[in-house]
């Protein structure tokens, strides 16, 4: 079974195709970005997603800078740009879309208004935190 997942952000508000047998599909292409080791920049790498639906209701949803978790086959489109040469580009055939947070608009808005809390928030001690509570003279 061949299955990814990818996690990221949408780059452009998707598009929606009829084909000609009357299913509608999803076009949208999600930006994952990772940090190169020992340095301060960040590498971006696109992946063009397609979900095949006779339901594009979830369409409007996928708006550019939304997070989500996107799960499905991979599947490798070819073909042969201006000067000849045969190129080829991986693509995603969506079978799950979930929303995982914030678009960045979300974010940066929301950033000005109230800051941003950090975990753990509770004044009890967290033993992963703090070390194990000892206090009551259990052993766990």
């Amino acid at each position: 079974m061949r299955k990814l997942i990818i996690s990221g952000y949408i780059g452009a508000d998707a598009q929606i195709a009829d084909l000609p047998s009357g299913t509608q599909v999803i076009n949208f292409n999600v930006a994952v970005s990772e940090k190169i080791k020992d340095s301060q920049e960040y590498k971006t790498t696109w992946f063009r997603c397609a979900r095949f639906a006779n339901n594009v209701s979830i369409a409007p949803y996928l708006k550019k800078g939304t997070y989500v978790i996107v799960e499905g086959k991979p599947d490798i489109e070819t073909y042969v740009d201006q000067q000849g040469v045969t190129k080829a580009n991986l693509k995603c055939i969506v079978s799950e879309i979930h929303f995982a947070g914030n678009s960045k608009n979300e974010e940066s808005a929301n950033s000005t208004s109230e800051p941003k809390r950090e975990y753990p928030q509770s004044n009890q001690p967290n033993s992963f935190v703090d070390g194990p509570d000892e206090s009551d003279g259990l052993p766990f």
